[in-house]
């Protein structure tokens, strides 16, 4: 991302083992995290309306879609699917394996982040709680920790948001 391009926003969620799996396409069972290949928010309350902000297209599928720029990799295209259901009720970053790069070898410690700048652009990153504390904006490492820490049930992976046009930032925790 450019320097003079500014974070509007930024969704993040805590790698579980399951999800490395997902992206190298090695799992998809369900018990592991596997699950259908996808990246899953929730609640989708919490979740809908921020996606719908990233991507504000909607396919005649009702799929929200974009586009994700890389660093060393040419930009990847994305769907979203905000339709929830009685029994699903989160937010589905479609087919992962085929829209991300730079994949990390292990879950422990990762985090994935999404960030919108200022030019529209979303721009993915892996990266882990180490390299928060001591590479990223400090006001926005904070809130991605403590977002991190929150209390949740056991087996839910941490993920949250921070907009910061409008000074919001929520988890799927309770902050402690």
């Amino acid at each position: 991302m450019s320097a003079d391009l500014k974070p509007v926003l930024i969704i993040y969620k805590e790698i579980m083992a399951g999800d490395i799996e997902k992206l190298n396409e090695r799992s998809n069972i369900t018990q592991s995290g596997g699950g259908a290949r996808d990246f899953r928010f929730n609640p989708e309350d919490l979740f809908i309306p921020v996606f719908q902000k990233l991507f504000p297209e909607v396919d005649k599928f009702g799929y929200l879609t974009g586009v994700l720029h890389w660093a060393n990799y040419a930009s990847t295209e994305v769907k979203i699917d905000i339709n929830t259901t009685k029994v699903r009720k989160e937010v589905r970053i479609c087919q992962v394996s085929k829209c991300l790069r730079n994949i990390p070898s292990v879950s422990e410690n990762s985090i994935f982040i999404l960030i919108k700048n200022t030019a529209g652009e979303v721009w993915p990153y892996f990266t882990t709680e180490e390299e928060l504390i001591e590479e990223w904006n400090t006001d926005i490492s904070r809130i991605i920790i403590d977002g991190l820490n929150a209390k949740r049930r056991k087996n839910t992976a941490a993920a949250g948001y921070i907009d910061l046009e409008t000074g919001v930032n929520r988890t799927n925790g309770e902050l402690r």
